[in-house]
């Protein structure tokens, strides 16, 4: 009869297949201090596999996790000044798009070329779906209401956009009669499918904002 127990290399050839699996799951997550304490615990057991002796292996575990220490302790101050840096550089392109928009106001049926934005659209938003969560609630409410308006800036239009003659007309003057105003409505040849996906768009970008906001 033979027997249930698994040999001894079967039992080691499966006990390292798990721990590699254990190993890339760890690694391949986003569990940074796990990753850390792994890697401390691989460097004990390697330093105490190859040395010697104890002592060797201590000796071994210190210098090489000292190291490793020194090395994590480095990049983390350095991506501490990296994120302050592109936080400061975001602060800067609200504050450039606030006054873009101050002197240049949307209009209601409106969409722009890019080239008139003083920065590139998609990495704002990508920022702003980022950072949105570390501002007060007061410019979180701002940006809620104006990055989405980037929507209607786009690259696959003319350079001088297109303008409704709805939106023509809120600035008209007032004295505008009703049989010219439906001539102009009659006229108008603003591209409303592009407009449409516009709007979509422009919510898609107002939910992955407040999704951004309500993450803890």
């Amino acid at each position: 009869m033979e027997s249930l127990i698994p040999d001894t290399g079967s039992f080691f050839i499966g006990s390292t297949i798990l721990i590699l699996i254990l190993l890339v799951f760890i690694y391949q997550s986003k569990l940074e201090k796990l990753k850390r304490f792994t890697t401390i615990c691989l460097i004990g057991f390697f330093s105490w596999s190859i040395g010697k002796d104890a002592n060797t292996g201590i000796i071994m575990f210190i210098v090489v996790a000292g190291f490793v220490l020194y090395i994590w302790n480095k990049m983390d101050k350095e991506q501490e000044v990296e994120s302050m840096k592109k936080l400061l550089n975001y602060n800067d392109t609200i504050n450039a798009y606030g006054k873009y928009l101050e002197l240049n106001p949307l209009g209601i049926g409106e969409i722009r070329h890019t080239s008139k934005l003083p920065f590139e659209k998609e990495i704002f938003i990508k920022d702003s779906i980022i950072n949105i969560r570390k501002l007060e609630q007061e410019f979180q409410t701002l940006l809620l209401n104006s990055i989405p308006l980037l929507a209607y800036f786009r690259d696959d239009i003319p350079e001088n956009g297109y303008i409704s003659n709805v939106s023509k007309l809120l600035n008209d003057d007032k004295n505008t009669t009703v049989e010219s105003l439906a001539n102009k409505l009659n006229e108008d040849d603003f591209p409303v499918d592009i407009y449409n996906k516009c709007n979509e768009e422009s919510e898609k970008i107002l939910k992955l904002l407040q999704t951004s906001i309500s993450i803890k």
